[in-house]
């Protein structure tokens, strides 16, 4: 039996972000190492904004209510989040003991997710001021590059890691069928989040 994880809403989001970031690094890679740089320059800026577009599109015409939802879950860490994230690394070392009981997301799925918003806003707003600097309407520093470079590397560091688990690890890649067609197998589900209460398909 499957059992529905996300709306077509939250699904249209978790897209529209992931191929805006996948190009972001994609391009922002290629500028680094100066390939077609006047072409590419453009694709790497209108990623962010088609970022930006896309999200107020799927919440002004999508599910707000799912949308909160799940923006709300992705942000609360509550006691069983902690202690999640203290099993975590046993669990990896395979060191034994039981997980936490564990809602929609994990911690480590919410961690992800506050990480890569967080290194969004300061790789966003870093480069804006990068280009502010080239065309003379800031002061020049070099901060800026710094922080636009720290923040670009723990983004795909944690997107990295983040297809790893869903793709490559067997333990999570059960996921996956989750974020494609919003639907999950309900054995998989109660066996990796035992305090969620899924809608059935």
């Amino acid at each position: 039996m499957r059992v529905r994880r996300f709306t077509r809403s939250e699904l249209a989001a978790h897209w529209v972000l992931a191929l805006s970031v996948l190009t972001m690094i994609a391009t922002g890679l290629a500028l680094g190492i100066n390939i077609y740089h006047s072409a590419v320059f453009p694709i790497h800026v209108g990623s962010v904004f088609a970022l930006a577009a896309g999200l107020m599109l799927i919440a002004v015409a999508g599910n707000r209510r799912a949308l909160a939802s799940s923006a709300r879950d992705l942000r609360t860490i509550d006691d069983d989040d902690r202690r999640w994230l203290a099993w975590a690394p046993r669990a990896a070392l395979r060191l034994g003991g039981d997980p936490p009981p564990v809602g929609r997301f994990n911690a480590g799925q919410k961690a992800n997710a506050l990480l890569v918003t967080l290194f969004l806003t300061t790789v966003t707003a870093s480069g804006l001021y990068l280009w502010a600097k080239v065309h003379g309407i800031v002061s020049n520093s070099n901060i800026d590059g710094a922080v636009h470079n720290l923040s670009a590397a723990a983004i795909i560091v944690l997107v990295s890691g983040h297809l790893y688990m869903a793709v490559l690890n067997p333990a999570t890649r059960g996921a996956l069928g989750g974020i494609v067609t919003g639907c999950v197998d309900a054995e998989w589900a109660a066996d990796h989040h035992p305090a969620w209460v899924p809608e059935d398909e």
